[in-house]
């Protein structure tokens, strides 16, 4: 059973309360913009993950509260990827997923997939279901 939107806002705001004031405005519109609590059981429990553009790492927050083992959040913005982890579980990486190396079970593109120039997508999508 997914986590709530009660219980998820207050995950968000022990992780992110110390964030500028710009980024928790920013992680807050997010959260209400985005179905993060639907998909939030989707990812297996104990699944090692990794979320390509993961921003702020708030949909790795909320896989990490319950589901995940551990997730590796790729960002290339540096603004978000530098900022702290917000929680132990959650390794941040400031790049790209060509350097991501290992076995994980699920991949996470959420919300940044139409973002991506056609070719780029395609590569993305091909590397992952490698």
């Amino acid at each position: 059973m997914s986590i709530g939107h009660v219980r998820a806002l207050r995950i968000l705001h022990r992780a992110f309360g110390g964030y500028p004031v710009g980024h928790r405005l920013h992680i807050l519109i997010r959260y209400l913009t985005c179905p993060y609590t639907r998909t939030i059981d989707d990812v297996p429990a104990g699944a090692r993950v990794l979320e390509i553009g993961s921003g702020h790492a708030l949909y790795a927050r909320l896989i990490a509260e319950d589901r995940a083992r551990e997730v590796v959040a790729v960002e290339p913005d540096l603004r978000k990827s530098l900022l702290p982890s917000p929680s132990p579980r959650i390794r941040k990486i400031a790049g790209y997923d060509e350097g991501i190396r290992g076995t994980l079970d699920v991949v996470v593109l959420y919300d940044v997939v139409y973002r991506m120039p056609l070719h780029i997508r395609r590569s993305v999508l091909g590397r992952t279901a490698r």
